[in-house]
């Protein structure tokens, strides 16, 4: 087998799982985003035909929408793809991209909401993607609860022996 070949067989005697299904469909699904050919980013039309193709693609292969793999369909790093979508002008074709890049972070919120997202992963790729921030509790700025200390024994037996007598004076007042 050449080197730089994945060879399942010698993984799986090595205690490594061959890849799954869904790996080689993810895969795939990036090959072909890889192999689309190179976008006019001055061409407004071009550019809303791409993020349309990316879509089609995406839901064709059954693979969800990520802002990285929507950065190579433009052949652009992730980062490129956030400077156009929020630092351009809206007049810019590139700002085009805004939207799909918004449907994109909604669509990973709506899955970690739904619970399809582990949500350490969807924390994490919103905080990269969607500039979420990650921020203390509001209660953490409190000052601590003050508890009373605990009630002794006889405090207790005292407490409740005074409300007895209580309730025996009421029912000789009843009577």
């Amino acid at each position: 087998m050449p080197k730089g070949v994945y060879n399942h067989k010698k993984a799986s005697a090595r205690g490594r799982p061959p890849m799954s299904d869904d790996a080689k469909n993810k895969l795939r699904h990036n090959m072909q985003l890889a192999a689309l050919p190179p976008v006019n980013v001055d061409d407004p039309a071009a550019i809303a035909a791409r993020i349309q193709e990316y879509f089609r693609l995406c839901l064709e292969n059954g693979v969800s929408p990520t802002v990285s793999s929507m950065a190579l369909s433009f052949h652009v790093h992730r980062r490129v793809l956030y400077q156009w979508a929020y630092k351009t002008p809206r007049n810019d074709p590139r700002a085009l991209v805004r939207d799909a890049y918004e449907v994109v972070n909604s669509f990973t919120a709506d899955m970690l909401v739904d619970g399809n997202i582990n949500p350490v992963v969807g924390m994490f790729l919103l905080q990269n993607n969607a500039d979420y921030v990650n921020q203390p509790d509001a209660h953490e700025d409190l000052a601590p609860l003050q508890l009373k200390p605990p009630t002794t024994r006889e405090e207790l037996q005292a407490k409740y022996l005074a409300a007895a007598e209580d309730v025996d004076e009421d029912e000789k007042k009843s009577l």
